[in-house]
C-alpha cells in the first residue's frame, strides 16, 4: 500500500474493516450490513463490509445448491413404486451418509 493510500484510511478504518469480516462469522450477514450502512462515508470500511456481504451471498448460493443436490440424490435413491423384485430392507444410502454430508 502506498503512503497516499495509507493516509486516506481513517484511523479506526482498519479496525472497522476487520470487524466487518469478523462479524460475518458471528452474525451472518446482519453485522456487515449494519456496518456498511453506518460507515458508508468511509470508502475503505464500506468496501470491506460489502466484500463480507458478497462472501455471505456466495455462501448462501453454495448452501442452496448443496441442499438441492442432496435432496435430488435422496429422492433418486428411493426405489420405484412399480419396481418388482426384492425391496431394500434398510434405509436409502443417502440416510446412511447424512452425517458426513451435513458436516461438509
Amino acid at each position: 500500500m502506498s503512503e497516499s493510500e495509507q493516509q486516506s484510511i481513517p484511523p479506526d478504518g482498519l479496525a472497522y474493516a476487520a470487524l466487518g469480516h469478523f462479524l460475518q462469522f458471528t452474525t451472518w450477514f446482519l453485522g456487515p450490513l449494519v456496518l456498511y450502512l453506518v460507515k458508508r462515508e468511509s470508502r475503505f470500511v464500506a468496501f470491506h463490509a460489502m466484500q463480507a456481504l458478497l462472501w455471505q451471498a456466495i455462501y448462501i448460493a453454495v448452501l442452496v445448491f448443496s441442499f438441492a443436490l442432496f435432496f435430488v440424490g435422496l429422492f433418486a435413491s428411493f426405489p420405484e413404486a412399480g419396481e418388482s423384485g426384492p425391496q431394500p430392507t434398510g434405509p436409502p444410502t443417502a440416510f446412511l451418509f447424512f452425517p458426513l454430508i451435513w458436516l461438509f
